[in-house]
């Protein structure tokens, strides 16, 4: 923990494993976890990450939780840039990440991959922007909600754990696919709610299907 800036950074690939409890990186003002490389953060208990501002940069992060992994950008952004894949996992627990203050961003150009055995939560207090070429989102119970605008980017919308899935923002929901792709995306059931519209955009065809439940799409304006 730090009372103001955590850093870990290099261009080596990051490895924090903890075989025995829970793994807190903790900073009172930035906490960056970034490398020219990939970041491994693996804990056989719960994974906290607390900043005011969160930052990743790098080839690849994953971070593996298997009681829990918990984010939280307490007075600002959390921004996470990683072009060959982006995972927040944990196996018998929840995911949930939240920029209280601020917007939340995880961006790939791989396989963006948000698995939390008993829920997965991403929330901001302005934008969510969540962008992969495939974006897996498996819990039995997944939210991901904006303040603002929600942005979910993506070719492949997927789900493992069979199960509700909302997408919901006080503005906009936006679901733009990937460029040169179409938008695919097959989950339990889906409810996309919005304050003003719900907007799919660009010249490619949006499909989407559950398979247990309903599909719903609102908005105050237009869908």
């Amino acid at each position: 923990s730090a009372v103001r800036d955590l850093s870990t950074t290099g261009s080596f690939t990051h490895t924090i494993n903890t075989n025995s409890g829970d793994l807190n990186l903790l900073a009172g003002r930035n906490l960056t976890v970034s490398t020219g490389s990939d970041s491994n953060l693996n804990a056989s208990g719960r994974i906290n990450l607390q900043g005011s501002n969160i930052t990743s940069t790098g080839n690849s992060l994953s971070v593996r939780g298997n009681s829990g992994v918990n984010v939280v950008a307490s007075n600002g952004n959390i921004q996470v840039q990683r072009p060959v894949g982006v995972a927040f996992v944990s196996v018998s627990g929840p995911v949930a990440i939240n920029a209280t203050g601020g917007s939340t961003s995880l961006s790939t150009g791989g396989t963006l991959q948000l698995s939390g055995a008993t829920s997965v939560t991403v929330n901001a207090t302005n934008n969510t922007v969540l962008v992969g070429s495939n974006a897996l989102i498996d819990g039995p119970n997944s939210r991901l909600t904006a303040g603002q605008d929600l942005t979910l980017s993506t070719a492949n919308l997927a789900q493992g754990a069979v199960g509700p899935v909302l997408l919901q923002a006080g503005r906009d929901v936006l679901l733009p696919a990937v460029p040169g792709n179409n938008y695919n995306g097959q989950v339990g059931s889906l409810n996309v709610s919005a304050g003003r519209d719900v907007v799919g955009s660009g010249p490619f065809t949006l499909d989407l299907r559950t398979t247990t439940g309903d599909l719903t799409m609102s908005a105050a304006r237009n869908v």
